[in-house]
């Protein structure tokens, strides 16, 4: 099985001069945490995620955090504001990326050794697609539900 059998195409991504509080809105709208983000000409240059604009909000945050620790609301508030008119570009983390030929196991285990839940696809330099562990599981259950096999 590939990673072309078991990405999704349709996706959201965002351009790397937007700005974090319109990042903000499109996360929310489409109610995801994460979105690739793009140039002008559908180039990947990375990933931004909800941990990113925390990080920025409060730097060190994502570092020091737990569930149990939180800093309080104002600190929190002061530090968006103060970074939601700066550039995505400037809080993008490189993730590593995958092709439609590659394995799906391949994938996979990028993700789990990398601690990640998604992954892009690339066609060169274009983003072409995302896959993500659920997509992958989802997969196997399938083939085994339908072949027998793991």
């Amino acid at each position: 099985m590939f990673v072309k059998d078991i990405m999704f195409k349709n996706i959201t991504s965002v351009e790397e001069d937007a700005e974090l509080k319109y990042l903000i809105k499109i996360l929310v709208r489409q109610r995801r945490d994460t979105l690739p983000v793009v140039s002008k000409d559908n180039e990947y240059i990375g990933l931004i995620g909800v941990q990113d604009i925390l990080n920025a909000s409060v730097p060190g945050f994502c570092k020091v955090c737990s569930m149990v620790f939180m800093p309080n609301s104002k600190m929190l508030m002061k530090g968006l504001k103060k970074v939601s008119d700066k550039k995505v570009k400037s809080f993008l983390k490189k993730i590593p990326t995958v092709t439609e030929k590659d394995t799906a196991i391949h994938a996979a285990n990028l993700m789990i050794r990398k601690g990640l839940q998604t992954v892009a696809v690339l066609k060169g330099k274009k983003l072409v697609g995302m896959v993500n562990l659920v997509d992958f599981l989802a997969s196997l259950l399938n083939d085994y539900t339908i072949t027998g096999n793991y």
